[in-house]
């Protein structure tokens, strides 16, 4: 076959028509596929939602899986829709949250809802399990509040679905309890979290200072 034919093989219309055909058909299973994917991503987290709203119901006053969830305290003062810790001024007391999305942060908003002020340091952590310090300073909500959401500006560069909250609670008198965690990302999403760890909560049928730990089963 000489050169030309070779050519002419190549740009034949019905060689082209039939690839485009095949390209066309490939691009329409991946759109749909994709609008499916994201259509089910929607619905899983909505689900979440409304699981963590039927769960809190059902689960220990006080305990960790108080702050899973959208906030269900309606008004400032100890309730035990809310997390709080085993001892009211015992120890310093950690929470980590992880949220179903791993996204680039820009704001944690902490829901204080009984002796707030107590937050002096947020981390996030990396895919590899790296800590890294977000935020560290006074609490945007002060002691002498009864009531607040603090919102924490998340100063990292990187994306992230768990962070880390440090409370001194020995510095802010009585019980510090937190409703819920949400993280807010660059694109404007907002996120609460779906599994939850503290250094104790007062929710344990023991009331031990054993990290208790809670997270939603799929």
């Amino acid at each position: 076959m000489s050169s030309v034919d070779e050519c002419r093989r190549w740009f034949d219309p019905r060689f082209g028509l039939r690839t485009l055909l095949v390209m066309v058909t490939v691009a329409g299973i991946a759109v749909a596929w994709w609008t499916d994917r994201r259509a089910l991503e929607s619905r899983l987290i909505e689900l979440e939602s409304e699981l963590a709203v039927i769960r809190k119901a059902a689960a220990p006053s006080w305990g960790v899986e108080q702050l899973l969830g959208p906030p269900d305290v309606s008004a400032p003062g100890d309730n035990g829709a809310a997390w709080a810790s085993a001892t009211q001024d015992g120890q310093a007391e950690w929470l980590e949250v992880t949220f179903d999305k791993r996204v680039k942060p820009t704001v944690l908003a902490i829901h204080e809802t009984h002796c707030p002020g107590a937050v002096v340091k947020v981390t996030a952590f990396d895919r590899a399990g790296r800590e890294t310090v977000a935020w560290q300073g006074a609490d945007p909500t002060p002691a002498t509040s009864m009531a607040g959401v603090s919102l924490i500006p998340m100063k990292i560069n990187f994306a992230t679905n768990r962070v880390k909250i440090y409370l001194d609670s020995p510095a802010v008198p009585g019980w510090n309890e937190i409703d819920a965690v949400e993280l807010r990302d660059s694109a404007g999403g907002k996120q609460w979290a779906t599994a939850a760890e503290a250094s104790s909560t007062y929710g344990s049928s023991i009331n031990s200072n054993r990290p208790q730990q809670f997270r939603f089963v799929y």
